[in-house]
């Protein structure tokens, strides 16, 4: 069981709908006001919070569940919370991890010191490569040939010299997202 938290714009029946989510670092979606969320409500439209496990809505065992080895879970509950994921018509993805296999075999990357206790270790840990292989959204959009395949729009936002995402792989991820 995933817990979500579902917001629904007053007075409508059938609603388009954004979900979001989370998993990683024991953080919790439950913060600060967004007001992404009560834009998207203005304009009638329902917002999804997927609690997914490797955040930390349910504590520290539950961010444990998808660290490591099991970082796979996460995928499993974004499955799990969408039903039909092909029904999904659009993305909004913040500071997005794009290419964590990258990320965690490049020694001078930034990012790659705090993440490597999230996922694990690829460079002595064959099953995590493989692990990381299979899920990167760059590895999984890369293997589409080009204008195979109707994807959802997405928008994604990162800051120019965001700390918390490679803007390089952002772009690239882009660029193979708009070919697929």
């Amino acid at each position: 069981m995933i817990p979500i938290t579902l917001f629904l714009p007053p007075g409508e029946q059938t609603d388009p709908l954004v979900v979001h989510v989370y998993g990683a670092y024991g953080i919790s979606l439950e913060g600060p006001f967004e007001p992404f969320t009560d834009d998207l409500l203005a304009r009638g439209v329902a917002v999804a919070y997927c609690h997914i496990r490797g955040g930390g809505e349910l504590g520290p065992r539950w961010h444990r569940q998808a660290t490591g080895e099991y970082r796979y879970r996460t995928v499993e509950d974004i499955l799990a919370c969408l039903r039909q994921p092909t029904w999904l018509r659009g993305l909004h993805l913040v500071h997005p991890f794009i290419d964590p296999l990258a990320t965690l075999t490049d020694p001078t990357s930034n990012l790659a010191s705090t993440d490597l206790a999230e996922y694990g270790d690829p460079r002595y840990d064959p099953s995590i490569w493989d692990l990381l292989q299979r899920l990167s959204p760059m590895g999984c959009i890369q293997e589409l040939p080009a204008q195979s395949h109707r994807l959802p729009r997405a928008w994604i936002r990162a800051a120019e010299r965001d700390a918390r995402a490679d803007n390089d792989a952002i772009h690239r991820f882009c660029q193979h997202y708009r070919d697929a």
